[in-house]
């Protein structure tokens, strides 16, 4: 088995290092691992590379499987790292990396318990969070409500340093080569990759921004009147790394860094006011109102209808005066990131 030790400028490796600071602990290690397939059964642990910063620089370690029979001291080398982390931070580790070293650590008789929020290996117990898992309530406001290590790493600015790192098939290729020819040259890009995904979540820490998104205040600093469309822009108190976007029938909200911008369709200076709980409203056939679900008790069944989330608002007319307008938008925008 080899360890490989690299050593990284924080404020060069990391796009947001003040924002990563207020999200990261002393004793955090970031893990990512490497397999030769998907089935623990079936493949076994190429490497495996813990992050963390030490001394204000960020330390990667990468424990490589220089053969078939370095699986186990890979293994005991990262669980190590595990035992002695404050925290344990992984991207999709609930559902991949830790149930596969698990797996695999129990083939060579090793009892540990990776399956809950606490990591227990021989006696030691160290929190686990999984940081995929945790930003889920915020996936469907994502880019292509995509939660891929790698296109969120695009999304906040940071492209691949170097195109020809390899992707998760293309290592195992260059692994069994690696094997089969014992050249350095094939080792090289599957440690590259790993330590890429180890800073890669490092970064993505900062979305945790992303959860506090129901709680912003968005102030409007400017409002654009065309023919069927009311345009409002404005700045935030929160920043967020990567562009969230609500949409609604009629209604298209997005923010990206502390900005935001929304649009809404108008019909003789009328917007659509959407209600944030559409299974306690019910809609009147006869003239289409929105009326509370407890009212409808008294009224025939077929004089209402249900209503769904992109169908349950009503049609406001906005006020004149432009600071009272403002002022309106900017509460109902508030509601808006709520639903």
């Amino acid at each position: 088995m080899e360890k490989i030790v690299k050593t990284f400028d924080i404020n060069k490796q990391i796009k947001y290092p003040d924002d990563f600071r207020k999200y990261s602990k002393d004793g955090d290690v970031y893990l990512t691992i490497e397999t030769t397939g998907l089935s623990p059964d079936r493949h076994r642990i190429i490497s495996a590379t813990a992050g963390k910063v030490v001394d204000g620089k960020i330390e990667t370690l990468t424990f490589f499987s220089e053969n078939d029979n370095d699986e186990l001291a890979v293994i005991e080398h990262i669980i190590q790292e595990i035992k002695n982390a404050s925290r344990l931070i992984t991207w999709n580790g609930e559902s991949f990396d830790l149930r596969f070293l698990q797996h695999r650590a129990e083939t060579f008789a090793i009892k540990a318990d990776f399956n809950s929020s606490f990591v227990k290996i021989q006696g030691s117990t160290t929190p686990s969070y999984d940081l995929s898992a945790m930003l889920r309530p915020v996936k469907r406001l994502l880019p292509d409500e995509s939660l891929s290590v790698y296109s969120l790493l695009e999304d906040i600015g940071l492209c691949l340093s170097d195109e020809t790192l390899p992707d998760g098939r293309t290592v195992v290729t260059l692994y069994k080569t690696y094997l089969a020819t014992d050249e350095k040259k094939y080792a090289e890009p599957i440690i590259d990759h790993s330590v890429y995904k180890v800073t890669g979540i490092m970064n993505l820490t900062i979305l945790l921004n992303c959860l506090k998104i129901n709680k912003v205040r968005p102030v409007i600093e400017d409002m654009t009147q065309e023919k069927n469309l009311l345009t409002v822009s404005g700045k935030t108190d929160l920043f967020t790394p990567v562009k969230l976007s609500f949409s609604l029938p009629g209604t298209r909200l997005s923010f990206i860094g502390k900005s935001f911008t929304c649009s809404f369709d108008t019909i003789e200076d009328r917007i659509r006011i959407y209600y944030p709980d559409p299974a306690s409203y019910v809609r009147l056939k006869e003239n289409g109102s929105l009326i509370p679900k407890e009212l409808s008790r008294s009224l025939p069944a077929d004089s209402y209808e249900k209503v769904t989330r992109e169908n349950c608002y009503t049609m406001s007319k906005l006020p004149e005066d432009p600071e009272k307008r403002k002022k309106q938008l900017e509460n109902y925008l508030m509601q808006v990131v709520r639903m």
